[in-house]
Parts: C-alpha cells; structure tokens; sequence
C-alpha cells in the first residue's frame, strides 16, 4: 500500500545491467513508476554486473546510508 507518509523516504535501486535473475529492464521500470509518482528514489546502474554486487555498489550503499543517516 502506498502511503503518503513513506512518499519522501529515500530509496537506492541497485542494479546490475546484466543481472540474470530480475531483468535490469524489470529494476528500471520500477524505479521509473515510482519516480513517476512523486517518491523519493535513486538508481544506480551497474554496467556488466550479473545477479551479484561488488566494490563500487557497495560503496554507493554505504554512502547513501551515511547520506540518510545524517540528515
């Protein structure tokens, strides 16, 4: 259920652009629906990352944690 409480929560979609398991179209499409509802969210793409994560994303989790934390 959507509600407006939650519309300005920050939001990170990670994807991999190779991900084997949920299509990257599938990820991008839901940001973009709820992007297109007003919510607060951020995707960051991974290019030739499969079903998995690595360095650099995980750095990017970290500093949107830190990013929310200290507001």
């Amino acid at each position: 259920m959507i509600r407006p409480t939650n519309i300005k929560t920050p939001f990170l979609f990670c994807h991999g652009t190779d991900d084997q398991v949920v299509s990257y179209k599938w990820g991008k499409m839901s940001y973009e629906f709820l992007k297109s509802l007003g919510w607060n969210v951020t995707l960051k793409s991974y290019p030739g990352l499969g079903h998995g994560s690595q360095d650099v994303e995980l750095r990017d989790v970290a500093q949107f944690l830190s990013d929310c934390l200290s507001k």
